[in-house]
């Protein structure tokens, strides 16, 4: 009992140092529940949340690297892509380019003094898909004459050289005087295309003087570097002022042909026919001299022309003209 007497007695004596240590017990007992109930898991949230953002920021920044990396991959493709189509589409020809390809027969054809029996267009060896960008015209050809000159047309066709280009089947069946070639000759045409592999490569002719020789040897070239689109243009300029017998302006494109294909002996035929016609005309408005100089000029071009020969004997002995402008058995068509 005494013991408990003197505890409530020290109690008393220092009651507000118990009270002060109770308020502080109380105090901490508090605020450890407040921390354990309120801060801490807040704090936690916290914390989380900032390792959520932390994710999002590297997430962002992952796809926005994957981003960059996808688009200069994407880049790399196309221009890898333009490049392959650049390449394949110079390997087609145009349509323009095929026409002037087909006319060119008829060129070499007359320069080798051979004949075309047969231009006829066929179905394609090899199937085209509906959706492809590029289609194949097939012709079969055929033509009659001696060997050798069909040997100089071949040589002079130097087209098959070309992109896009294909001669195949060629057959060679001789005959007594005349012989005759046949070959396939197909030409794959796009829309797409450039025409820049086609308008590099030289246009080609093979002389006709020593055409024989020419034809087995493949000796004497003479290289235009015109395009052959640019040269048909130019010839079927010719029709016009030819048929309304414009002779100065027919001299004109003539020699402008000449100047890209000097040994077209279609074109000199045709050059000689023109000069001719043109001295009957220069005749017929009473210019003597004019038409002299014209025959002149015949002459240099084809130094045994009976007609101009003819006609200029008669004028330099005073004598008149065959005004009909006959030709005889020259055979010049229109073009």
């Amino acid at each position: 009992m005494d013991v408990l007497y003197d505890i409530r007695d020290t109690i008393r004596r220092n009651m507000l140092s118990v009270l002060a240590i109770a308020f502080i017990a109380i105090t901490v007992v508090w605020f450890g529940y407040f921390l354990s109930t309120n801060v801490l898991p807040r704090w936690a949230a916290r914390q989380e949340l900032a390792a959520q953002v932390l994710a999002m920021q590297q997430t962002t920044h992952q796809g926005e690297q994957a981003q960059q990396d996808s688009t200069a991959a994407l880049q790399a493709q196309l221009a890898d892509s333009q490049t392959k189509l650049n390449a394949t589409t110079g390997a087609f020809l145009s349509e323009a380019q095929a026409a002037a390809i087909l006319d060119s027969l008829y060129r070499y054809a007359a320069s080798s003094s051979v004949t075309i029996t047969g231009l006829q267009a066929q179905s394609a060896a090899e199937p085209v898909a509906p959706d492809a960008l590029y289609s194949v015209q097939s012709f079969a050809v055929q033509m009659t004459g001696p060997v050798l000159q069909l040997l100089d047309f071949l040589g002079r066709f130097q087209e098959t050289t070309w992109p896009g280009v294909s001669l195949k089947d060629v057959k060679l069946a001789q005959g007594e005087g005349q012989s005759t070639l046949d070959m396939s000759l197909a030409l794959y045409t796009s829309p797409l295309a450039t025409g820049a592999a086609l308008e590099a490569a030289p246009f080609m002719e093979i002389s006709p003087s020593g055409a024989n020789a020419t034809a087995v040897t493949g000796a004497s070239a003479a290289i235009s570097t015109v395009p052959a689109a640019d040269l048909t243009a130019l010839v079927n300029s010719l029709y016009e002022p030819w048929m309304a017998e414009n002779w100065p302006e027919a001299i004109r494109i003539l020699e402008q042909i000449l100047l890209q294909t000097p040994d077209d002996f279609d074109m000199q035929t045709r050059l000689y026919a023109a000069y001719l016609y043109q001295a009957y005309q220069l005749y017929a408005a009473q210019q003597p001299e004019e038409a002299i100089a014209a025959l002149k000029r015949a002459l240099e071009l084809r130094p045994d022309g009976q007609e101009a020969i003819t006609a200029l004997q008669r004028l330099n002995n005073g004598l008149p003209l065959d005004e009909s402008g006959s030709l005889g058995t020259q055979g010049v068509d229109s073009p």
